[in-house]
């Protein structure tokens, strides 16, 4: 019992980098939180964009055009400003698109010849110009038909706007509908916590446990009663309860954060048992490397490279769809591919169906991962105390 209040003793010297890490990520994922505190309308909404133009030919089909235009974007009638005015106010994007109707634009359209309008757009290739387009053929189109059923001009620009802008409202009916920002907070601390955990527990614990088996120290306390097993199972349950400690507050984190959300509701248990399987990899991870005995510049430096490695070609930080076969491959030997897979299943930001067969496999295989890391460090040990002999 006094090598265990030991370790946590000599743990107390690296509060500072303990602390900070805890506070630099639970800031982050605070502005998260007030970043995503709107709630996201469920409820599809057109773009709005912004349309100047010049109306020469003054016509119930142009007029028309421009009141369509106008129910979806702010339209602003330019005619009587300089050319060179207009590009000004398209450069600094006052309006990103300008309409000019030439002189003759409806009798040119009914009689089936191209269409007198002039369109320049500072996005020519881009959505924008993609939508506005397909809103004025629609428009045309709507408008040539119309006008072969017999109505006279002003009755099928009419007609034309009433058609076109019945519209059914459109809802998208999606994972997560409430507490919207609180999600996005619980999603990214459950996809980062093997990163911060294992950065965390490297830099300290780990530099405790190596400190421990530093030459000098590790005599003096081999002339004390304790065994060597006896001491490296101490330093074990020291860096599992420390792990744990960590574990409890991120799973605290959760409960604040995500109070009220569908997805503590539905997958809490999963969040738990997939953070907690996490925890115990990560722990089993740095003390294999501990077991190998490196400096203590060594190890933070093997804590950055394979925190953020892992993380990386695991998804954490970029969508395991948007990182290839090859990579996603690679990414299925280390434990926190199988992590994230699971909390992308429980999360709508995740893109990944929640499978209960793919999360049983992936705790499976997180468990196994954990044993292989301890036999790992077993072996190491037992290799360095006979090689020591």
């Amino acid at each position: 019992m006094h090598l265990y209040k030991t370790f946590f003793k000599l743990l107390l010297k690296y509060k500072a980098v303990i602390f900070s890490y805890i506070l630099i990520f639970g800031f982050l994922m605070t502005m998260i939180g007030v970043f995503n505190s709107d709630q996201a309308s469920n409820v599809f909404e057109e773009g709005k964009y912004t349309i100047c133009y010049i109306d020469e030919d003054d016509s119930a089909l142009s007029r028309g055009i421009i009141d369509y235009l106008k129910i979806s974007n702010d339209v602003t009638d330019v005619k009587g400003k300089k050319q060179t005015v207009i590009e000004d106010m398209m450069f600094f994007r006052v309006y990103m698109h300008e309409f000019k109707f030439e002189k003759g634009f409806e009798e040119k359209v009914i009689s089936g010849e191209k269409e007198g309008i002039d369109y320049i757009s500072d996005l020519p290739s881009g959505s924008q110009s993609f939508v506005l387009a397909n809103q004025l053929n629609n428009y045309l189109n709507t408008y040539r038909t119309f006008t072969r059923m017999g109505m006279t001009s002003e009755e099928a620009a009419a007609k034309t706007k009433e058609t076109l802008t019945d519209h059914s409202e459109v809802v998208i009916d999606t994972k997560e509908v409430t507490k919207t920002g609180e999600s996005a907070v619980i999603f990214n601390i459950n996809q980062n916590i093997w990163y911060i955990m294992f950065t965390i527990m490297c830099m300290s614990a780990g530099v405790v446990i190596l400190n421990a088996m530093e030459e000098n120290m590790s005599r003096r306390v081999e002339a004390g009663p304790v065994s060597r097993r006896k001491r490296a199972l101490i330093n074990m349950a020291g860096l599992v309860s420390f792990g744990l400690i960590l574990y409890i507050i991120i799973m605290i984190a959760n409960v604040i954060f995500g109070y009220g959300s569908t997805t503590l509701r539905d997958y809490f248990l999963v969040i738990a048992v997939n953070n907690l399987l996490a925890t115990i990899s990560a722990c089993a991870l740095v003390a294999l490397i501990a077991s190998l005995n490196i400096s203590n510049k060594s190890i933070n430096m093997v804590a950055l490279l394979l925190g953020l490695g892992f993380s990386f070609i695991s998804g954490a930080f970029v969508p395991q769809f948007l990182l290839g076969e090859k990579i996603m491959t690679i990414a299925k030997f280390i434990p926190t591919y199988w992590f994230v897979l699971v909390n992308n299943m429980t999360h709508s930001q995740g893109y990944e169906a929640f499978n209960r067969t793919k999360m049983f496999q992936s705790f499976g295989i997180q468990l196994l991962f954990i044993l292989v890391f301890t036999a790992g460090t077993i072996v190491v040990s037992k290799a360095r105390t006979e090689y020591k002999k």
